[in-house]
């Protein structure tokens, strides 16, 4: 029933069969059990990920450690009449884990301590009922068990408290893994995302440049495909946006359905369009325009929610519509400024800006709900105090002359 149950809710995160070999799975399987024990015993150098090692370094381990789980449990069998409670805690323990040892791949790492709580109710089984035959045939030794029990309980505390110092927050627990793990992408991207967003770039960049060596060295595309993008928003942050552009481009191969990427390159090319259009090169600019809303519309695809990706397509689109004096452009510039506005509270410039799309399409009493909304965040906002001057002003001609129509040119 455990192992139905595991394998069902795990079904979603299962990871693709081709992306780690079925013979390095097998390997790492005789490998996971035996760092259970140890860790279950032993419990130092706790993760919260560990990753794969490379196969040519973990075969022989592999090889001497399944001989050794094999032995253990033809020696439970072979004891099974005289001992029967090492049989049942050494099989609960090696059969409640196997729908996580990794035969079935679920995500990257190679095991994970959270998968041991129930089968480590095995080994505790028969440690307990071995302990208690030993100390029912032998009763000098009764005090001796008692006092090791307490030393066992007191050491565990210890090191619990010990343990919950590196959950003090993401960078303190991620330092650590690093510490007490070899090749793992995922730390460092965590690491290096921190260390961004603290503004040291430097060991920002140290940390996402190992974690692409490591990711792409195993064909973890996906991980390097967010270190990629932390170093391209390090580029682009230090103004050197050909780099930045390459490193989005490479976090879009890496993982196609990574929308932040798909947003940031957008970004850069809505940069690299206003230089244009300000240059006086219209035709470049609205290519670049163009390669820009096509890239944030893929960024909503795969994020409905991505708030900056909304915001962007909402720009390009009123922008393009006042090019190309097509309403469409601004039908669809209104239903993403509303979608933004539903997915974050916005900035005054989003009311104002959403005020003259809808006054372009007419809709003259929604626009002055917007830009008062614009008002009422910045009192001081100038731009949207003259737009609401002159939708009023046009609202007002509206209503003595009912034939007159708004005109996208009627408005600011």
């Amino acid at each position: 029933i455990h192992a139905a149950i595991t394998m069902q809710t795990q079904r979603i995160a299962m990871t693709p069969a081709n992306t780690i070999p079925i013979i390095q799975r097998i390997a790492n399987a005789a490998i996971a059990y035996t760092a259970y024990i140890g860790q279950l015993f032993w419990p130092t150098k706790l993760s919260v990920f560990y990753p794969y090692s490379p196969l040519d370094d973990s075969m022989l381990q592999a090889i001497v450690l399944g001989g050794l789980l094999m032995v253990i449990t033809l020696g439970t069998l072979v004891l099974v009449r005289r001992a029967p409670y090492l049989a049942v805690g050494w099989l609960w323990f090696l059969g409640t884990l196997v729908p996580v040892i990794g035969l079935v791949q679920v995500g990257l790492q190679s095991r994970a301590d959270r998968y041991t709580y129930i089968p480590s109710v095995g080994l505790f089984i028969a440690a307990a009922w071995l302990g208690a035959a030993l100390i029912q045939s032998r009763p000098a030794w009764r005090k001796p068990a008692a006092a090791a029990a307490l030393c066992i309980v007191i050491g565990c505390t210890v090191l619990t408290v010990l343990q919950s110092r590196h959950w003090k927050d993401s960078f303190t627990l991620f330092q650590h893994v690093l510490a007490v793990t070899d090749d793992n992408p995922i730390a460092h991207n965590n690491v290096g995302s921190e260390y961004l967003h603290r503004g040291n770039h430097v060991q920002a960049r140290q940390h996402f440049e190992k974690a692409v060596e490591i990711g792409e060295r195993f064909g973890w595309k996906n991980i390097a495909a967010r270190a990629h993008f932390g170093l391209g928003r390090i580029a682009e942050a230090g103004g050197d946006l050909r780099v930045a552009e390459k490193h989005y481009i490479d976090a879009r191969v890496g993982d196609g359905a990574y929308s932040e990427a798909h947003n940031n390159l957008a970004g850069i090319y809505m940069v690299w369009g206003q230089r244009e259009f300000e240059s006086g090169d219209i035709d470049k600019g609205a290519i670049l325009f163009d390669k820009s809303l096509a890239l944030t519309q893929q960024a909503l695809e795969h994020d409905p929610d991505n708030h900056e990706a909304a915001l962007n397509a909402a720009f390009l689109y009123q922008f393009l519509g006042d090019q190309r004096k097509d309403l469409e452009y601004y039908r669809s510039a209104a239903g993403l400024y509303q979608q933004a506005i539903d997915l974050a509270e916005p900035v005054p410039v989003v009311f104002y800006n959403y005020s003259l799309v809808l006054a372009r399409l007419g809709e003259l009493d929604k626009a002055i709900r917007q830009v008062e909304r614009a008002i009422e965040l910045d009192p001081t906002y100038q731009d949207a105090q003259n737009a609401l001057l002159q939708y009023l002003t046009q609202a007002s001609k509206a209503s003595s002359s009912p034939e007159t129509n708004t005109s996208p040119n009627d408005v600011p």
